[in-house]
């Protein structure tokens, strides 16, 4: 195996550094070092200029592997996001920590982190991420003082949940202003930079520098990013202290072996990651660092250099701070994996093992890569190199063993989104699937149909998802898809047809429950759904989002004191959900409180300043309170950050239709109707702000268009009442009076009913 190459002079020094620091001696030992952590999401070795890219630009991460250690054969433990951070922060195989995909595992508690292992040793700890797959629902958070993620999900709609980010330059502010607050103690710092991962889309002047090439163009940028958080670093006078790390959590191929992406394969292009260490205390020479390292080691190293080691005990990586000074050779074979196929499709996941020269995936055609000669892997040798392969076999029945699992990983769902779910795994199972090779097709169909769904082209996507399951029948996804097409075209029957045969299939598949729940309470069966989020939460009953779901219906059925129960048991999940601290404004509310519903929408908003119905909320309140100029900011605060909210545009219009502003109440009146075109109030209340104006024609249309959706409310009564002032001003005086009489009709008959606000109901929906 070749050796580390690094200066003969350097070593000296890293390694009389080392002993310092194990003592935490000197300003630059391990007693005043900070951590900062920088994971450039989707981000391939060969497209950085210091492990050979020549049309790319990427000087500075080009110059801080001059400074510090840049590893040649750096392996990811899997091309997904979640599971590379959890093995990253845990030092755990992906079996070992359970986590196995994107979206439908949590990391349970019981796993200690880096970022809980320095908390512990004093250090301020602070996470911001740029892509809601790192929420912090997924227990990635786990062990921060401060973690950024906040992606205001309400205003994303239902959408592919891997598309939820944020430019990376808004994560570096926030990173930059959290160390500048904490530069005078110890802190670590990890900064997730998501930028590379599609859709590829790079600001200026990066996207004219690489016409047709915006991945490229996305690496120069994020390489550009990385460069500000060192430039602050020097400025702060920090980076005599703050070791660096730099590392990718997966690569992205594009194109190689028919892949255009990430996490079906476990090729070169995804498997193999840069990785960059930059030690305050002592320098290593820009020589590359040769053996094969693991996600796994990470932390330990750094742990090590800080002067902790083995404060994660149970972490299944090695320090490589020996192999840094000469004294090791690497700590063993890296290993790879992808469950994708398996959870996604039914069809066998794979696994594999690297060594500086092989490459071995196990799947149910073997393959085997000689990566000094065929670094491309365009050839399988398995069949002509059986020694090799017996061997690999052997190290990743290893990898196996150590993958035994160590605690639990439980799924949360996020109400708007569609993450997808994991099936339990027996054995060898895997050996009579179809190989994820052989089901391409069935892949591109399917990513194709992903495409169509987020377009909103529901009728061309069940047309393919029908093709798909017919050559394909095993693809749990296509009947998962369908139902969910069917949900959003109203056609219930359909929905829970197929949501059930995902069942039928899958009998643990999380999203077909909750599914099957959202139909029925579409369908007013509130019972049934409710009996059915509860299933799933004995399943998992701290699942915050579930919990919510539940919460919300209750609300919305007027089940006042269960859905208060079950906000609290939402917030006590995750004191985060600032939609639980919502809802319980809205119980409040409802209740007759507005006290406690003002100091709920106000702790709402402690949480996030753009919480969806809290100034809504809060405006109705001041409303009552007789604010109305309080009211209307609130209404439209509100907008701002969401401008279709037909119940902020009903109450702002009727608010200032009453204060004699109707041009204002006539606009957001009719946003209001197009967002909600079938509720008649707010069409009676359009109809009297547009005789306000004078729209005599348009007055009388919205009248008698809401008198055809509703005639027997005490509001039908305002819809009579505009109709007969219409009337009246041209001169029928006889259709007036007919007019007015109905209208008193209905006014007097639900005198005696309870009155009620003319805004709509305050809800979630």
């Amino acid at each position: 195996m070749r050796r580390t190459r690094v200066l003969p002079v350097l070593l000296v020094l890293l390694a009389s550094a080392l002993a310092a620091c194990s003592h935490g001696t000197g300003p630059g030992g391990a007693g005043s070092t900070n951590l900062v952590i920088v994971t450039l999401d989707t981000t391939r070795a060969d497209r950085i200029g210091c492990y050979g890219a020549k049309d790319v630009a990427t000087p500075r991460l080009d110059a801080l592997a001059a400074r510090g250690a840049r590893f040649d054969n750096a392996v990811t433990v899997a091309p997904l996001t979640l599971p590379a951070h959890c093995s990253l922060f845990t030092g755990l195989l992906p079996g070992a920590h359970g986590v196995r995909d994107n979206g439908g595992f949590k990391l349970a508690p019981e796993h200690e982190t880096l970022a809980e292992a320095l908390k512990a040793k004093g250090f301020a700890t602070g996470g911001f991420v740029s892509a809601f797959v790192l929420d912090h629902r997924w227990g990635i958070a786990q062990g921060f003082d401060t973690f950024f993620d906040d992606f205001g999900l309400a205003q994303q709609g239902k959408t592919q949940f891997e598309e939820i980010q944020r430019p990376g330059n808004e994560t570096v502010d926030r990173a930059l202003a959290w160390i500048r607050q904490v530069k005078d103690k110890r802190f670590f710092a990890w900064v997730h930079l998501y930028d590379p991962h599609a859709p590829y889309d790079p600001p200026e002047p990066f996207r004219s520098r690489y016409p047709g090439r915006p991945y490229d163009g996305e690496i120069a940028w994020t390489d550009s990013l990385v460069g500000r958080l060192v430039d602050a670093l020097d400025q702060e006078k920090l980076s005599g202290r703050t070791a660096i790390v730099v590392i990718a959590d997966h690569g992205e191929s594009l194109g190689e072996h028919g892949e255009s992406g990430h996490g079906y394969f476990v090729y070169e292009p995804v498997a193999r990651i840069p990785l960059i260490l930059v030690a305050p205390f002592a320098k290593v020479g820009a020589g590359a660092v040769t053996p094969v390292v693991r996600t796994i080691d990470v932390a330990p190293t750094v742990l090590d250099l800080l002067g902790v080691p083995g404060a994660l005990p149970k972490a299944q990586g090695r320090s490589l701070v020996p192999l840094l000074a000469g004294g090791g050779t690497g700590p063993g074979d890296g290993y790879t994996e992808s469950f994708t196929a398996r959870f996604h499709y039914g069809w066998s996941e794979l696994r594999s093992v690297r060594t500086a020269r092989w490459h071995f995936i196990e799947a149910p055609r073997e393959e085997l890569y000689d990566l000094e000669k065929d670094p491309g892997e365009t050839t399988n040798v398995a069949s002509r190199e059986p020694q090799a392969v017996e061997s690999l076999r052997a190290s990743l029945a290893q990898f196996e063993k150590a993958s035994a699992p160590q605690g639990t990983a439980t799924a949360p769902v996020e109400e708007d989104e569609d993450v997808g779910s994991a099936p339990k795994l027996t054995g060898d199972s895997w050996k009579s699937l179809p190989d994820p090779k052989d089901r391409l097709a069935v892949y591109d169909a399917m990513n194709r149909v992903r495409d169509l769904v987020k377009a909103g082209k529901d009728d061309d996507a069940i047309r393919d998802l029908q093709g798909v399951i017919a050559k394909a029948p095993e693809v749990v996804d296509a009947y998962y898809t369908l139902g969910t097409c069917y949900e959003r075209k109203a056609d219930y029957p359909k929905a829970l047809e197929f949501y059930r045969k995902t069942l039928a299939m899958r009998p643990d598949h999380d999203f077909a429950m909750i599914g099957i729940a959202d139909v029925l309470v579409r369908q007013g069966k509130i019972d049934d759904a409710v009996a059915g989020y509860e299933q799933f939460l004995k399943q998992d009953p701290g699942n915050a989002q579930i919990l919510l779901r539940l919460a919300q219906v209750e609300l919305s059925a007027g089940r006042l004191d269960a859905a208060k129960a079950t906000f609290e048991r939402t917030l006590a999940a995750d004191p985060k959900a600032a939609r639980a601290e919502v809802g319980l404004g809205m119980v409040a509310l409802r209740a007759g409180d507005r006290a406690g519903a003002r100091t709920a929408f106000t702790r709402a908003l402690a949480i996030d300043p753009k919480a969806r119905w809290a100034r809504y909320g809060a405006g109705l309140v001041d409303e009552m309170d007789g604010k109305d100029a309080e009211a209307v900011a609130g209404y439209r605060e509100e907008l701002a950050s969401y401008p279709g909210s037909p119940k902020a545009l009903f109450s702002l219009g009727r608010l200032l239709m009453k204060h004699g502003d109707g041009a204002g109440a006539v606009e957001a009146l009719k946003r209001g109707v197009a967002a909600m075109p079938q509720w008649p109030t707010g069409r009676f209340l359009l109809s009297q702000s547009l005789l306000s104006v004078g729209d005599l024609d348009g007055a009388a249309a919205e009248a008698q268009r809401a008198l055809s959706l509703d005639s027997t409310s005490r509001f039908a009564a305002l819809g009579h009442y505009v109709l007969a002032n219409v009337y009246h001003q041209r001169g029928h005086d006889m259709e007036a009076s007919a007019e007015l009489s109905r209208g008193k009709q209905i006014e007097a008959r639900s005198r005696k009913q309870t009155a009620a606000t003319a805004s709509p109901p305050p809800s979630f929906d």
